[in-house]
């Protein structure tokens, strides 16, 4: 009998509870791609999972992660696009090929245990064909595959599609997590040199900086005296949205990226700066 681990969601909020578990290993079925796990990514989606904070789970328990990287090591019927020994990038938004509505494996004391079309917390997992897409691998950026599977590709979305950040904006990113990071990224490589990243960890201040941005602290922002063309925010902390508004600009393009706790009410005292032109935007990257 094989079996390989993986980790299970069975609890949220105050009870959370992620437990390693034994599953059992099977063929890939219709649709499937089996791969084997190299690397993967924690998202702040998983958090929320795991906190409760979006409310009510009603799938529990079931496999998480939704960015990784890996090897295919099977294929069920109807999958075209991959071989065996394919390296692939694991992603939650739908690419070309076949879907799969989710999928379900036992653990090896007998509980029935679901997932979505892509999951990563595992040392094997089963994902939809159009969850994958092929690469040639390079050892170095192992551990950097699985940001092309969510944080990157959503933080270029945002930038490019969503708000079409030009050089001369002012940007403010709130949240240095690994989406704020990315953000960062490619203001970086697209050359918008003015970009604030404001968290609550005063330890980001040296990587934020290491990619030509100014960090600042969160108590800072409600004592700024700027205003802010861009803003993206990440957190999803209610505080947070409020300081987003109150520093946008005239004609102001606010991104909201984070999710603030279900049940949780946002108030914006001044809200007739909406009719300045802004912009808020509710991005799916």
């Amino acid at each position: 009998m094989h079996t390989y681990k993986s980790a299970v969601l069975f609890n949220q909020n105050q009870d959370s509870e992620l437990r390693l578990c034994e599953i059992l290993d099977r063929k890939p079925l219709q649709d499937e791609v089996k791969v084997k796990m190299v690397t993967t990514g924690l998202c702040g989606k998983q958090v929320n999972e795991i906190t409760g904070k979006l409310g009510e789970d009603k799938y529990l328990p079931h496999f998480i992660g939704h960015e990784g990287f890996g090897q295919v090591i099977a294929t069920g019927s109807g999958v075209q696009k991959f071989q065996l020994g394919d390296y692939v990038i694991l992603h939650w938004r739908p690419a070309i090929g076949t879907t799969i509505e989710g999928m379900k494996c036992k653990s090896i004391d007998g509980i029935e245990i679901g997932g979505g079309p892509v999951t990563t917390f595992s040392e094997i997992t089963f994902v939809a064909e159009n969850r994958c897409t092929k690469i040639t691998p390079e050892p170095r950026l192992f551990n950097i595959y699985p940001l092309l599977g969510c944080a990157l590709p959503t933080a270029y979305g945002a930038i490019i599609k969503e708000v079409s950040v030009n050089k001369g904006d002012n940007v403010l990113i709130i949240g240095a997590g690994g989406l704020g990071m990315a953000l960062l990224f490619w203001c970086n490589i697209l050359h918008i040199d003015s970009v604030c990243v404001a968290d609550i960890h005063q330890g980001k201040k040296v990587q934020v900086e290491a990619l030509g941005g100014k960090f600042l602290h969160v108590d800072e922002l409600n004592k700024l005296d700027k205003k802010f063309s861009v803003i993206f925010e990440t957190s999803g902390v209610t505080q947070n949205v409020v300081n987003a508004f109150e520093l946008a600009d005239k004609g102001a393009r606010l991104s909201l990226i984070g999710q603030t706790r279900k049940g949780e009410s946002v108030t914006f005292e001044n809200f007739l700066k909406f009719y300045d032109g802004m912009s808020i935007i509710s991005s799916q990257g």
